[in-house]
């Protein structure tokens, strides 16, 4: 493992092998935008062992998948900093959040780790012999993101290996070498050859044969609306399997009956984290006009306060890297909102930086879109059937946030969002142990939670005549 962090060039990983490098190009850190180090991106020849590689792959016993899975796990933990170093590098957030993000993905190996002891058999009473037999649905392909590179491999890989399919993982051209951790540990763990393949590199090269393939039979995206919907339409002439976890425009309602402080430091932590380039940030601040002026003073305050530094500074609760499509939208949409009318708290040239615009409209953009950075969008509400009518009204459903102390209010928002996660005085609602996915525009299919095996088995149903 250590070679694998001093390592100067990275690549592929087929079939058990990383492959040969042969014409590396710079690979850039987003802090200074200079090289640290290169990667050799996938050929169609990478592409094509990768699909014979899955199809050879061996079905391990389950005790053995449990065995991998914890050692995985294990790994994980004995090397959470040189991990996180790399997760920063890549990316750009803090360390803090970066160790935080190995914590979170150990948790899915150990997760899948246990529920695999369910996988099996089921018998059910009847005159006949009644079964149903659970079986893996086939090779996978997994792609994910770089605003959180190394958990959203785990969320995925960590099931389908459980479940026993052979996976093919695409990870973010940004940020490849945080995934292929996963494969420098299975080399490291002698895991069979096949079961876990990582292609880096364009998509064109690696994800459009990939789809067209009938090998592949279930695809796991992390990612944008608009990019899933096109691999969405690309699984109908093979029939894969798909789950979605796409975009979010998460609303964070402070009623009348709330906790101001509890609230205040639920939105910090629902906004700011990994400079809420997250696709479960709070996006639309809809609070009470009770507390609409406390609440703005106080959050204006404690957004203030944070601490603004190098990703590597253990102080840090944010960096100034920002993903540069972030930073064109929030400039935008700030610019469009201040225009219109809206109310400037906290302002900055820079979008890196924490900004909080009052007295939005439904008609700004800041409203209607994802921001995915640290800008906070607050308005103002009178009844609680205003709340709900502001926060259901766009076309994503994946997460909201509700701060309440009347055990009757929260009820009955629950039953009226349109959201697959709800934050209940809480900042920071996912964990492994939940089912994690959305609705409408922000996708289907769910990760993690006591059913994270699931979306990647099949069930065949056996009927023997016992007379």
């Amino acid at each position: 493992m250590q070679s694998f962090f001093s390592e100067k060039h990275y690549s592929s990983y087929v079939n058990g092998s990383f492959v040969d490098i042969e014409n590396p190009t710079p690979h850039i850190c987003p802090m200074d935008q200079k090289p640290w180090t290169s990667l050799q991106v996938a050929s169609k020849e990478n592409v094509d062992n990768a699909l014979h590689a899955v199809q050879s792959a061996p079905l391990l016993p389950i005790n053995d998948r449990t065995k991998y899975l914890n050692a995985i796990a294990t790994s994980l933990k004995t090397h959470r900093d040189e991990i996180a170093t790399i997760i920063t590098k890549e990316m750009g957030k803090v360390i803090s959040q970066a160790l935080l993000e190995v914590d979170y993905s150990i948790h899915y190996f150990l997760l899948c780790a246990k529920q695999m002891q369910h996988i099996g058999k089921h018998d059910i009473s009847s005159s006949k012999k009644l079964q149903m037999v659970d079986a893996p649905i086939g090779p996978c392909l997994l792609m994910t993101p770089w605003n959180f590179p190394l958990a959203m491999g785990a969320r995925k890989i960590a099931p389908a290996l459980a479940a026993g399919c052979p996976i093919i993982a695409r990870p973010s051209s940004q940020t490849p070498i945080s995934l292929l951790v996963f494969a420098a540990i299975a080399h490291k763990l002698n895991l069979p050859a096949g079961l876990l393949n990582i292609l880096i590199g364009p998509t064109a090269t690696i994800v459009d044969p990939l789809m067209t393939s009938p090998i592949i039979r279930k695809i796991s995206f992390t990612g944008s609306t608009q990019v899933g919907q096109s691999l969405y339409s690309k699984c109908g002439p093979t029939l894969k399997k798909a789950s979605m976890e796409l975009g979010g425009n998460a609303p964070f309602i402070v009623f009348e009956d709330a906790d101001l402080q509890k609230a205040v430091k639920g939105a910090i932590a629902a906004k700011f984290r990994n400079n809420g380039q997250s696709c479960i940030a709070a996006n639309r601040f809809l609070i009470h006009t009770s507390l609409y002026a406390s609440f703005i003073e106080s959050f204006t305050t404690n957004v203030k306060q944070l601490y603004i530094g190098d990703p590597f500074d253990d102080k840090a609760e944010l960096s100034l890297v920002l993903h540069q499509s972030s930073r064109n939208k929030i400039s935008k949409n700030v610019k469009e909102a201040l225009a219109k009318g809206a109310r400037a708290i906290l302002v900055d040239e820079n979008p890196a930086k924490p900004q909080i615009i009052a007295d939005i409209k439904p008609d700004m953009l800041l409203f209607k879109e994802e921001s995915f950075g640290p800008v906070a969008s607050l308005m103002p509400f009178n009844t609680f059937d205003e709340a709900l009518e502001l926060a259901n009204q766009t076309e994503f459903g994946l997460a909201s946030y509700i701060f309440s102390e009347n055990p009757q209010t929260v009820q009955d928002a629950i039953k009226k969002l349109d959201f697959g996660i709800i934050g209940v005085n809480d900042g920071s609602p996912s964990s492994a142990q939940i089912p994690f996915g959305g609705i409408k525009h922000s996708g289907f299919g769910k990760e993690g939670g006591p059913d994270a095996i699931r979306e990647y088995l099949i069930t065949k149903a056996v009927s023997t005549c016992t007379t």
